[in-house]
């Protein structure tokens, strides 16, 4: 009995902290994407029509 509660426990658990891979692989791109995004205006915005950099 104890055997059959500490299984039913511990299930949850699993189910939850494991991902598969591909799931894993898509957060990093959108979270990739969102950062490149966020860094291209900053940077683009900050320096307008100069080229690039700022002199």
């Amino acid at each position: 009995m104890n055997d059959q509660d500490s299984e039913s426990k511990s299930k949850p658990t699993k189910n939850y902290s494991k991902r598969p891979t591909w799931q894993w692989v898509i957060i990093y791109l959108i979270f990739a994407i969102i950062l490149y995004g966020l860094v291209y205006l900053i940077f683009f915005k900050s320096t307008g029509s100069t080229g690039g950099f700022s002199y």
